[in-house]
């Protein structure tokens, strides 16, 4: 759409220019591009440098529109980009949260296990009575 809006500026211009610099009178020549038109009356050249007003407009409305169409693609993908690092951000708290809790009932799994050993190995002597030698 950039170019098409360029395009048609350019040929804007140049229809202006070519009628600017077209000799005065009652019937008029106009050379554009290698196009030869003889015999304009003074109300085709304005009709005709109206069309080329008409498409320059033309042309800068084109190149809005797809300035426009960019500037909304890039806040878009900005917009997913900065939600996708809020989800990763989130996700890697929550990991980190469940390693320490894995870590802290890795920890009470070990110290049960060891108080429960350290109760079954007794010394066959012993009393129950008496206190668990360690």
């Amino acid at each position: 759409m950039i170019v098409v809006g360029l395009l048609l500026m350019l040929i804007a211009v140049a229809i202006a220019v070519a009628i600017a610099l077209a000799k005065g009178g009652t019937a008029t020549t106009l050379e554009l591009f290698g196009f030869s038109l003889s015999g304009l009356t003074p109300i085709v050249l304005f009709l005709i440098g109206a069309a080329a007003m008409l498409l320059l407009l033309l042309g800068l409305s084109l190149l809005r529109r797809s300035a426009r169409k960019q500037r909304e693609r890039r806040q878009q993908l900005q917009a997913v980009r900065t939600e996708r690092e809020d989800s990763v951000r989130q996700l890697e708290e929550e990991n980190a949260q469940l390693q320490q809790q894995l870590q802290r009932q890795q920890d009470q799994s070990r110290e049960s296990r060891a108080g429960a050993t350290a109760e079954r190995v007794r010394d066959p002597r012993e009393n129950d009575n008496d206190p668990p030698r360690r």
